[in-house]
This record gives structure tokens, sequence and C-alpha cells, in this order.
């Protein structure tokens, strides 16, 4: 199964659990938990990971950076973010690397 297609299932089961369950997490925090667990468990194996500099990295990432401050202030975060490969620079904050693959 292709990712984006295990990412929407797991989603959707995430947000049925959580309108038949609202009290399951007492935290904004503790929802992203969950939601991060469910969705590691949902991926094969093979598609948990992606090799960026030479060092492996977990597709899902909890507070990732965006690219810029969005009209904001300060640069945002997201929430959960998953990575793709080749897609992107890994490392907003400081050097920027080549793509990831």
């Amino acid at each position: 199964m292709k990712k984006l297609e295990i990412i929407r299932q797991t989603l959707t089961s995430f947000c049925d659990e959580f309108i038949a369950h609202p009290y399951l997490c007492y935290t904004e925090h503790g929802q992203h938990a969950l939601f991060y667990s469910k969705l590691y468990s949902a991926l094969p194996e093979e598609q948990r990971y992606l090799i960026c500099q030479q060092q492996k990295v977990c597709v899902i990432q909890k507070e990732y950076p965006t690219a810029d401050k969005l009209d904001k202030p300060r640069r945002q975060h997201w929430d959960i973010a998953v990575l793709q490969e080749g897609s992107m620079q890994y490392d907003y904050i400081g050097y920027v690397p080549e793509k990831c693959w």
C-alpha cells in the first residue's frame, strides 16, 4: 500500500476514534502522541525511515519547523509532519543539506 493511502486511512480511523471517545487523551500533546504512534505502527518497517546525509531519519516528525514564517513574527511548527523522500531539505534551522534520498 502507498504511504499516502496509509496516512489517509490512519487519519480517518483516528478521527473516528476521537469522535467515539473524545477523552482518551487529556491534552493536545497526548492526541499528537497517540496519532504519531498509530501512524508509525501502520507504516511498514521499510517505509518508516529515509536516509538524509548518510543518516537514518524517521519519516514522521513531531514539531517540524515550517520553511518560513508564514506571515507571522516567527517561524511556525507542524504538529506532525511526514517527510517525503527526495522532496525536501531536512534541516531548516541551520545548515541546509542537499535533498534527502
